[in-house]
């Protein structure tokens, strides 16, 4: 499974370069604005997760799989307790952060 995941970035990174032909900056910068969009429909739809369509429910669990994995990695990031039963998971929000820097300095 990692490697497949690693062999479409790879592939995904050379179409990306092609189609810019050979600027890197802008392919990345439409990498970080795609990866922004998907966090932010993730974070919106998740708490509707059992109501969607089969069709969407598979890609929603694809990418569910990666962005718990980018949590995985953020992990050492504390969580902001907002209430009794209420918390804010910050590994998302430095990850858009991170992707908005990326965004403004390149």
């Amino acid at each position: 499974m990692k490697k497949s995941i690693v062999l479409l970035i790879g592939i995904a990174l050379i179409l990306l370069g092609t189609l810019t032909r050979g600027n890197w900056i802008i392919g990345l910068k439409l990498l970080c604005a795609m990866f922004l969009i998907i966090l932010i429909l993730y974070w919106k739809i998740v708490p509707y997760r059992q109501q969607l369509f089969p069709k969407y429910q598979k890609a929603f669990d694809i990418t569910e799989r990666i962005l718990i994995r980018l949590q995985n990695v953020l992990s050492f990031i504390p969580k902001i307790q907002l209430g009794q039963h209420l918390q804010l998971d910050m590994s998302l929000i430095v990850g858009i952060i991170f992707m908005l820097m990326i965004l403004v300095i390149l």
